[in-house]
Order: structure tokens, then C-alpha cells, then sequence
């Protein structure tokens, strides 16, 4: 009775991998319970693939430590990162703090009138509707200033905080602010070990905002030029 033996040459598509094609050979023990079994749908387009040879072999163990070599190569790189905290104060490592770049957007804070002595802000109330994180608040109160004709803003911030643990740094809270009351400033390195110790209050928020102003320069929205309206030149026809 013929059987089924095993040619280790050639792979034939069987079910769902390929496995060595069975051969009918006079010679081979009849396959009873244990042996080989058939498998697959009857009818099934068969397909045959050979056995990759030795040089095929080599090549792909070849292109396999080619491929780690590389990866080695560029581990040897010198690293673009420095490692942090290299230089700050987040650690009291240093005095100076990390330098950043000048359109780095740090932590936000309120900006200080120095020609009136009071903040810019009149707790109006947009940033923090605007805000995403709902990391702010606010009180307002009446400013005495006013009454006293020192000052054009009837209302003034009372009480202002931001939970700097939840602020994203998106600045959604200065592009809304109609006053530029509130600024990015560079400051980022302000971690604490007591999760409450992130709330920064109204007058630390006013100390960063004028240690901003004085580093970057900043000009009151009071004070910058407006740009002259196009055709309104000298020369312009009569």
C-alpha cells in the first residue's frame, strides 16, 4: 500500500502556512493513526515555492547585521539633547536660569502699569471663559483709582490665580485679552514638591509679569505707534 513521505525540497500551500510537500512513495510505511494528515479544502489551487538556498541564506543574514551596523552607527552619534537640568534653578544647580529662545512661551502672568501704579487687567473675565483647562480665576472689584480720576478703568482685578499644574501653555488666554493684560512670559521652571505649591497667586503673577516686561522690553499697549493707513501719506492727489 502506498504512503506519504515528506520531500524536504519543495513547500506546498497547505491551510493556512506552508509545509513540505507529500510525496506518494511505494517504499514509505503506510500512514496510519499517527501519521501525516492532509489538510485544506479539496480543490484548492496548490502552490509550490522551493526552499531558499544557501546563497539566498547568507545574503539575508548579510542584510541583517548590515541593518544592526547602522542602528550602531547612529547610536554613536553626538546627541543633539543636553541633558537636563544641565543648567537652571530648577535644582539650585545654578543661579542663572535655562536659557531659552525669545519666542519661547513660558508660563503666563499679568503685566503691571507703571504710569498709574495698578495692573492692566480688569478682570473681565475673557481669559478664563477662554481658557481650556480651566485653570484660572478671578475677582473683580471697583477701583478706587477711578474715583479718584487717577485711572480710566472702572473695574480692577482683585484676586486672580492660576493652577499652573493644569495650563497647557496654548496662550488661548493672550490672543483674547482686549487690555494685553496677560502675557507668556519665559518663566518654566517652577516645579514644587507640594502639589498646592503650583497656585501661583495675584502678586506673584504681577512680579513675573514686570520681571518680563523689564527683560523683553515690553511696551505698554498705551504707548505703541499705531501704523499710518495706507494712502494717507504726504504727496497723496487732492
Amino acid at each position: 500500500m502506498a504512503g506519504l513521505v515528506a520531500d524536504p525540497h519543495v513547500l506546498r500551500w497547505v491551510g493556512r502556512g506552508w509545509l513540505p510537500d507529500l510525496q506518494k512513495d511505494d517504499r514509505a510505511i503506510p500512514a496510519g493513526r499517527g501519521g501525516p494528515r492532509q489538510t485544506g479544502s479539496p480543490g484548492s489551487p496548490e502552490k509550490v515555492r522551493p526552499v531558499p538556498g544557501g546563497r539566498q541564506l547568507m545574503f539575508n543574514g548579510l542584510k541583517g547585521l548590515a541593518i544592526t551596523l547602522l542602528s550602531t552607527m547612529n547610536g554613536l552619534r553626538q546627541p543633539v539633547t543636553r541633558q537636563y537640568p544641565a543648567a537652571g534653578n530648577l535644582l539650585k544647580h545654578q543661579a542663572e536660569p535655562t536659557p531659552v529662545k525669545d519666542r519661547f512661551m513660558g508660563f503666563p502672568a499679568l503685566t503691571w502699569d507703571d504710569e498709574v501704579g495698578e495692573p492692566f487687567c480688569t478682570s473681565c473675565m475673557v481669559c478664563i471663559r477662554g481658557c481650556p483647562t480651566q485653570c484660572m480665576s478671578a475677582v473683580m472689584k471697583d477701583n478706587p483709582l477711578f474715583a479718584e480720576e487717577k485711572s480710566t478703568r472702572r473695574k480692577i482685578v482683585d484676586t486672580f490665580e492660576i493652577n499652573l499644574n493644569r495650563c497647557i501653555l496654548c496662550g488661548i488666554c493672550v490672543e483674547v485679552c482686549n487690555f494685553d493684560a496677560i502675557v507668556m512670559t519665559h518663566e518654566h521652571e517652577m516645579s514644587t514638591y507640594n502639589r498646592n505649591g503650583d497656585r501661583v497667586d495675584l502678586p506673584a503673577l504681577l512680579e513675573i509679569g514686570h520681571k518680563h516686561q523689564k527683560a523683553t522690553d515690553w511696551i505698554p499697549p498705551t504707548k505703541r505707534v499705531k501704523p499710518a493707513a495706507a494712502g494717507s501719506g504726504e504727496g497723496e492727489s487732492q
